[in-house]
């Protein structure tokens, strides 16, 4: 006999009381003032050049899908590329009876398919440069042994130029900085993309005061007048990625080392999907076994090729930078576009190794090794006297005046690199320009090292782990079933981050 509900019973179960919130959040009216002469198009409407491309396809009766032989085939093959099926499986699924058989497409194994996916239209292509490093060992033959390495690049004023005419991206774009505040009073600014910041309005200054410019490129340039930028420019903010990973361990011992480019005329909702393809790929720098170098030359000589091939691959962007490029812009007009290195994203190593630094110093800041994590006064570090220290290196004359010099870097903090690669950029202020690492500075850093850490030693022993192994489970929440406090990976030690 089935059971019968009765409603005057409690049954045990959760249930979920809601409760109004306290007070209303606050509201205030977006007030926004657009730079009134920045991003100003050139006369005359334009095409991108995938408009273009799309033109003359159609003038010549070329199909959409091309070079497939049908829509079908299209959606097929499409499917084969993002499947993330491995290129041996690719070759199998096409021998199939069903497929060769039934479908019979226009490619019958991985080389004509592979073959036609390089036929589609493609951006900026890559080529491969030789770089020879000479170090201070010596082979038998009396001489300085050498490595040859290898640098991938593409132009990064092209990576611009495809990303600034991206149709799809038309509707994130934006070309003019804007200051954008919570009232008609202009009493709180709000901050939220790039072109909300302060950064992008004071660059688009044709004229600046002493102060203001020194803040974000050399004094020599302001006498010279070389970082004026005209009337009218549009700024391109170059963000920059770097991440050197380790690909195999035990195949091999692969690295690589790739640098992406973005926009920030791109919104950050947009720019952080995948999805939307507005990070390319710019290059892939070379990673030395550095071997013809001894023990005490190798570091110091990775950070040169670091810096050697950095400034190779953003070559193009020094006159660009001077002198602007017109460029067609996916909203059908065109600009002269300045593109300019606004942002760096690395790991903290990384950091040091672009501020030329030791990883044992800040690389933003001028405080003291033993000083860090204190609450002294940090004084940012300076683009034209970081230059004037290495140029003193440079141009000494003697061991005596030499050593001097590099005394003085050390004690400021500062690796013998000559010259960094951002010392030709306009505009730039590299230290200004690292972005914080959120998962090593922020999560793992100050969190968990600190106030995960704090809270543990006010609470009694265990009772920490207790709470986060109480918490209910939700979709959107990690739940640490076994604490949070110590973790034991392979290596026989690790960390757990809550999030």
């Amino acid at each position: 006999m089935a059971a019968q509900f009765d409603a005057s019973i409690r049954y045990p179960r959760v249930s979920v009381e809601e409760v109004p919130d306290e007070g209303d959040f606050p509201k205030y009216s977006v007030v926004t003032d657009i730079h009134p002469t920045a991003g100003k198009p050139l006369p005359g409407s334009f095409k991108t050049g995938w408009e273009r491309q799309k033109d003359e396809e159609t003038k010549h009766g070329v199909a959409p899908w091309a070079p497939f032989a049908s829509a079908d085939e299209w959606e097929f093959a499409r499917y084969l590329m993002k499947s993330g099926l491995s290129q041996g499986r690719i070759d199998e699924l096409l021998h199939l009876k069903m497929i060769a058989g039934q479908l019979q497409p226009s490619f019958s194994n991985k080389y004509e398919f592979f073959k036609k996916i390089d036929a589609l239209p493609k951006g900026p292509c890559f080529w491969c440069e030789t770089t020879i490093i000479t170090g201070d060992v010596l082979n038998a033959q009396g001489e300085r042994m050498r490595e040859e390495v290898e640098l991938w690049l593409r132009d990064p004023v092209e990576c611009v130029r495809e990303l600034m005419g991206k149709a799809s991206l038309q509707d994130s774009m934006v070309y003019r900085p804007a200051r954008v505040y919570t009232g008609e009073d202009r009493q709180t600014r709000v901050f939220e993309e790039m072109w909300s910041a302060e950064w992008w309005w004071e660059i688009q200054v044709s004229h600046f005061s002493l102060r203001s410019f020194s803040k974000f490129t050399n004094l020599s340039d302001l006498k010279s007048g070389q970082n004026e930028l005209p009337k009218g420019a549009t700024v391109a903010p170059v963000i920059l990625a770097s991440d050197k990973t380790q690909l195999s361990t035990f195949g091999g011992d692969k690295t690589a080392y790739p640098v992406y480019l973005t926009l920030g005329n791109i919104a950050k909702r947009v720019r952080r999907q995948p999805s939307q393809r507005a990070t390319v790929l710019l290059g892939y720098l070379p990673v030395p076994t550095l071997s013809c170098c001894s023990t005490t030359t190798r570091q110091l000589k990775g950070y040169e090729v670091f810096h050697v091939c950095m400034a190779r691959l953003l070559q193009p962007m020094v006159e660009a930078g001077k002198t602007g490029v017109p460029i067609a812009c996916s909203d059908g007009r065109k600009r002269r576009v300045f593109p300019l290195l606004a942002a760096y994203c690395a790991d903290h190593p990384e950091q040091c190794l672009v501020a030329c630094c030791p990883e044992n110093r800040c690389p933003k800041g001028t405080i003291g090794r033993d000083e860090r994590g204190g609450l002294g006064l940090c004084w940012g570090r300076d683009v034209e006297s970081t230059l004037s220290a290495l140029e003193a290196v440079r141009a000494a004359q003697g061991s005596t005046e030499k050593r001097k010099a590099l005394d003085s870097l050390k004690a400021d903090g500062i690796r013998a690199v000559l010259p960094p690669f951002w010392a030709n950029l306009p505009h730039c202020d590299i230290f200004s320009s690292l972005m914080p690492d959120i998962l090593h500075q922020l999560h793992k850093g100050v969190f968990h090292a600190h106030l995960v850490k704090w809270c543990d030693q006010m609470m009694a022993p265990g009772e920490l782990d207790r709470r986060f192994m109480s918490m209910a489970s939700h979709p959107d929440l990690r739940h640490f079933a076994k604490g949070v406090k110590v973790e034991v990976d392979i290596e026989g030690s690790g960390e757990a981050l809550p999030g």
